[in-house]
């Protein structure tokens, strides 16, 4: 066989393995901007979750006061108006 015929057959081969490669690369590059899109997705739906938590964790507290206020001393306020009622 002829030195030039086996030079053509690796230049086709490679170039063949360029396009394949090129090919690959692309495939990848796009499978990895797919991954980071779902990734940041994730993240953002994560951290809106937290934020509120958090906020919950800040306003639930005062709202358990205020009721715990307002019924304090309930048991007395039910007393005093159930004698009111029963006094002539």
């Amino acid at each position: 066989m002829p030195l030039s015929l086996d030079i053509g057959r690796l230049m086709s081969a490679s170039v063949e393995t360029n396009e394949r490669m090129t090919a690959m690369e692309l495939r990848l590059t796009r499978q990895m901007q797919d991954l980071s899109s779902t990734v940041t997705d994730q993240l953002d739906s994560f951290t809106s979750k937290m934020e509120s938590i958090w906020r919950e964790s800040i306003v639930f507290p005062k709202i358990l006061d205020d009721h715990g206020a307002t019924l304090r001393g309930h048991d007395v306020r039910i007393s005093a108006l159930e004698a009111r009622s029963h006094t002539p």
